[in-house]
């Protein structure tokens, strides 16, 4: 069965990092969050945390510039149109820099297709997805993060429970117990 991991705000950006190490010490960087449905992905060194250990890097020539994350260095590649990135459909390893994402999206991946992660049924778009999810009842959506069996309806729903898995998300603090909390949104009828 095909999952498409696609960007969820605008799937012709979706794009991943090239390499596996740090740019810095060459420790293993802890890619996990790329199988989330979010926005901003963190890829981290797995041997040193500091704010000032830049793990990312450009790999074309001549460059080098380090990067404390995805979006820097997708920044980066975007102004200077270097190849730092790789196309984030699964199976496609074309490298690219950003400014060229759009015409390979439109030239290799016109057909891209979102699955239904219950039925299989194919939609265009991801809020066409959700539309199916939420009319039939459907787990559409599925956490793909390691180890993590849960599913979704919406794709909102999906990216809400998805941040439970951020490394850098504390949440809420809950007004009636010493946890935290995801989103304000179950507090909404208490604070009415």
């Amino acid at each position: 069965m095909f999952f498409a991991h696609i960007n969820r705000s605008n799937p012709k950006r979706e794009t991943t990092y090239l390499r596996s190490t740090c740019a810095t010490c060459e420790a293993p960087l802890d890619t996990s969050e790329l199988v989330l449905h979010i926005e901003s992905p963190q890829l981290l060194c797995t041997r040193n945390k500091a704010p000032d250990h830049l793990p990312l890097y450009c790999l074309h020539t001549g460059c080098g510039l380090k990067f404390k994350d995805l979006d820097a260095l997708r920044e980066h590649s975007e102004l200077s149109s270097h190849v730092s990135v790789q196309c984030g459909v699964p199976g496609c390893i074309t490298s690219l820099c950003m400014s060229a994402v759009d015409d390979h999206y439109a030239a290799i991946h016109q057909n891209l297709r979102y699955h239904c992660a219950e039925c299989n049924g194919a939609e265009t778009n991801e809020g066409a997805l959700s539309g199916h999810g939420s009319a039939l009842k459907h787990a559409a959506f599925i956490c793909e993060y390691p180890g993590c069996n849960s599913t979704a309806a919406t794709s909102w729903d999906i990216q809400r429970h998805e941040l439970k898995h951020r490394k850098d998300v504390l949440g809420y603090p809950c007004p009636r117990c010493p946890r935290y909390v995801l989103t304000l949104f179950i507090f909404a009828p208490a604070f009415v």
